[in-house]
């Protein structure tokens, strides 16, 4: 995988996140800018590839295959995706009847 400028170092950031959940450490990866700057690009992706998989592709996959190694026997994964949108919170793998 070739991957230049700041979005290597922002995968390379993630993937220490990545080794720090293993660990038992809880993560938070927050994407914050303007209207149309890529912020949901840049988590998200394009699942056609994976070259082009964005932050939680990648981290969900980086931390499924660690979990294939015999120390992690038993484990449990739980996760959260959230939106902040005009100061509304909003869980985005909520059932929406159940939220409402």
């Amino acid at each position: 995988m070739h991957i230049t400028g700041s979005v290597n170092i922002l995968f390379l950031l993630m993937f220490s996140l990545d080794s720090d959940v293993m660990k038992g450490f809880e993560s938070t990866v927050f994407a914050y800018g303007q209207t149309g700057t890529g912020k949901t690009h840049t988590m998200e992706g394009s699942l056609s590839t994976p070259e082009m998989y964005g932050v939680i592709p990648r981290s969900a996959q980086a931390i499924f295959e660690s979990l294939k190694q015999p120390q992690y026997g038993e484990h449990t994964v739980t996760c959260s995706y959230l939106e902040i949108y005009n100061e509304e919170l909003c869980d985005l793998l909520a059932d929406e009847v159940k939220a409402s």
